[in-house]
């Protein structure tokens, strides 16, 4: 049996004599016990009992790394301080452990948290952006962009604010109020919503639903750019603008009939995370598939970096981060963020 990762493709039940259940899949095994009136969710490795793995430091709180700025400014979900790399950075107050987003604004560092809002740390320490007494749009920030002067702020149910440096305000007309991604491809901020409809913004207009008639699929799981090229993922396979015309991939057996979810350009090579396959290596030779048995730690990946030392990230559901160094084969996974999700990587 396989480590434990976070496929949902389950093979078997098992009630036992104590009232707990086994729920088993490709992936490995789930007990479910009761607990009074409650239920608890116990994970069990598929290893030999007597493999023991060390605990997450207690810098970290075993949380999940939310975000991180290109100098290396990470937010670790839960925990009370942000990290530059290793080294522990800016402390944050106990209301502020629940940090989803980060960003630059006017030499400034903004954070978003999951349910007080937009915050940034002034030289009195951190100061929510607006008076929250009764503010509208104070909870449950996704994402974080700054556009043209502008902060940008998706949220789970309040749609896509915006900040002028004195007040919020809320952009109208958009396809839905849940946007979820915030990307900047040739000067303009893209939108990527729940139900895959991208908007974009040059400045001036938005157009919405902008990428669907160029597609085969309507609906747009995440995109991704280099700067230059934007990459749009769909169920099965995707679809890359070089900047002059758009051309399609859904040929690849290892992509289809499944949900991608990230995507990373890297000059002739696409990185395409999968939920349930691992990562797909795509390159002008032809796909190579990332798995467990390169020692990735969970075969759904959430969101996937190359920092400028040549070592590639990935995020995953689960699993925590994992590396892959230049010239190497196999992953390796980092040990203090196992178990966790992993949501957003910036190199």
């Amino acid at each position: 049996m396989k480590v434990f990762t976070s496929t949902r493709d389950i093979t078997a039940l098992l009630p036992r004599p104590d009232g707990s259940l086994s729920i088993e899949s490709s992936g490995g095994v789930t007990m479910v016990k009761p607990n009074g009136q409650a239920t608890v969710m116990e994970r069990r490795e598929c290893l030999p009992p007597k493999v023991a793995f060390p605990a997450p430091p207690k810098s970290a709180g075993g949380a999940m790394i939310t975000a991180r700025l290109p100098d290396g400014l990470a937010a670790v979900f839960g925990d009370t301080r942000l990290w530059l790399g290793e080294k522990p950075g800016p402390e944050l107050p106990a209301h502020l452990r629940e940090v989803t987003a980060l960003a630059r604004w006017q030499g400034k560092l903004v954070l978003g948290a999951r349910r007080q809002g937009a915050w940034v740390l002034e030289k009195n320490g951190w100061q929510p952006l607006t008076d929250h007494t009764n503010e509208p749009y104070d909870h449950n920030i996704q994402a974080l962009a700054w556009y043209r002067g502008t902060l940008y702020a998706s949220t789970l149910d309040q749609g896509l604010l915006t900040f002028d440096g004195q007040r919020w305000g809320r952009v109208q007309g958009l396809s839905t109020d849940a946007p979820r991604q915030l990307l900047i491809h040739a000067d303009r901020l893209l939108v990527r919503h729940g139900d895959g409809q991208v908007d974009a913004f040059d400045g001036r207009t938005w157009t919405t639903d902008t990428l669907r008639a160029n597609l085969p699929r309507k609906i747009t799981s995440t995109i991704a750019t280099d700067g230059t090229r934007l990459l749009a993922l769909q169920w099965g396979g995707f679809s890359l603008w070089d900047g002059r015309s758009w051309s399609h991939r859904f040929d690849l057996p290892d992509l289809r009939s499944i949900a991608l979810t990230c995507g990373l350009l890297d000059n002739n090579t696409f990185y395409i995370g999968t939920q349930g396959r691992g990562l797909v290596e795509v390159a002008p030779t032809g796909a190579r598939r990332h798995d467990e048995r390169l020692g990735l730690p969970d075969d759904w990946l959430t969101c996937l970096e190359k920092t400028p030392d040549g070592v590639l990230h990935a995020g995953t559901f689960v699993g925590g981060l994992a590396r892959l160094r230049p010239g190497q084969s196999r992953w390796q996974a980092q040990t203090e963020t196992r178990g966790q999700q992993v949501t957003s990587l910036n190199a």
